[in-house]
């Protein structure tokens, strides 16, 4: 899946039209959002803190399939649905990065992971 892929699924469910409307989503500017996709490497930070905070199926948006974004399931008190979801979204994460030849440091990996965690806590 490429990075305009991902896009189109965000544009989708965020029911937007415009690219501009992706930089306001992104909190960016229309010209640095366009410098920053042809890049794709340092839009997938934004795009997954998107998720995250949106609580997106990260597994759908990075690595394809179904058209819609398949329902959530229902979080039981052991967490075993958390713990699966951040595993999958995890492995979609590396597996789109791999696929892309997208780098990005350690650390943006372990902010990216750090923020899964915190929104799988709630």
């Amino acid at each position: 899946m490429n990075i305009s892929d991902i896009i189109e699924k965000i544009k989708y469910k965020e029911n937007l039209k415009f690219e501009k409307e992706i930089a306001n989503l992104f909190n960016i500017s229309p010209s640095d959002y366009s410098n920053r996709k042809q890049r794709s490497d340092s839009l997938i930070h934004l795009i997954v803190k998107w998720g995250i905070e949106k609580n997106v199926d990260l597994n759908w948006l990075i690595k394809g399939g179904r058209e819609k974004e398949p329902r959530t399931a229902q979080k039981n008190t052991e967490g075993i649905e958390k713990r699966d979801t951040l595993t999958e979204a995890i492995i979609a994460i590396e597996e789109w990065l791999a696929e892309s030849g997208t780098k990005i440091t350690p650390e943006e990996k372990a902010h990216l992971i750090k923020k899964l965690v915190e929104k799988l806590k709630c």
